[in-house]
This record gives C-alpha cells, sequence and structure tokens, in this order.
C-alpha cells in the first residue's frame, strides 16, 4: 500500500513510517524537516493518509496562537478535504488535551480538527 504520513520525521511518525515500511509499505513522507511542509500538502495517488504533523507546545501556543491555528486547523482541514474528496482513508493525531481542550489554542485546535473532520476519518 502507498500510505502518506505527515510529520514523518517526527517521534511518533518516525517509528510508524519505520514500522510501515518494515511490513512492505511504500511510504510518502510530508514533513518540513524534509522541505515537504504540509501547507504545501497534496495528496499524491496514496492508499491512506496517515496525519501526524503538528505544533504541540501548549506554552508556546498560548504566546502565538495564531502559528497555531495556521499549522494545526488550516492546514488540517486542507488534508481532511482532499482527502474527503479523493475518498482516501485518513488517520490522525489528536491529544488528551481535547479532554480541557478550552485552556489552550493548542487544545483548541486538536478538538476543531475532532469536530471537522469529514464521515470516515478517525482520530486517535
Amino acid at each position: 500500500m502507498r500510505i502518506v504520513i505527515t510529520g514523518s520525521r517526527g517521534f511518533i511518525g518516525g517509528h510508524l513510517k519505520n514500522r510501515l515500511k518494515q511490513d512492505g509499505h511504500t511510504i510518502i513522507e510530508w514533513d518540513h524537516k524534509i522541505d515537504r511542509a504540509i501547507e504545501n500538502f497534496k495528496l499524491d495517488n496514496a492508499d491512506y493518509v496517515v496525519h501526524m504533523a503538528a505544533w504541540a507546545d501548549v506554552r508556546k501556543s498560548i504566546e502565538e496562537p495564531d502559528i497555531y491555528w495556521e499549522n494545526n486547523v488550516t492546514n488540517t482541514t486542507n488534508i481532511q478535504r482532499q482527502c474527503h474528496e479523493h475518498k482516501v482513508p485518513l488517520i490522525y493525531a489528536s491529544s488528551s488535551c481535547i479532554h480541557e481542550w478550552h485552556k489552550s489554542p493548542y487544545g483548541i485546535s486538536k478538538k476543531i480538527n475532532e469536530e471537522t473532520a469529514f464521515p470516515g476519518q478517525v482520530a486517535l
């Protein structure tokens, strides 16, 4: 299978990428660390998308809420729409912060992602 992983160079995304490669899957990476930032995301003939990319620092999100909104909401909404339009299943990372989502811009961004997901898109 061809699997897109956003945040493929992060801690969880990197481990997932390595495991899926071991299982014989073709991985298409999107990560700012390899000059493939998610704000430029284009769905490319994939069977699945696993969206792990996000800015995740709660304290910094309070200091710079606009950056968190742009990266975590605007970019995720774009990925959600592309997957929905092309009928590609999407699995994406949520956060324990959604339980008290109102306490930080980061928590708000993750809660919004869950609320705006299309049917069949799954948050983990």
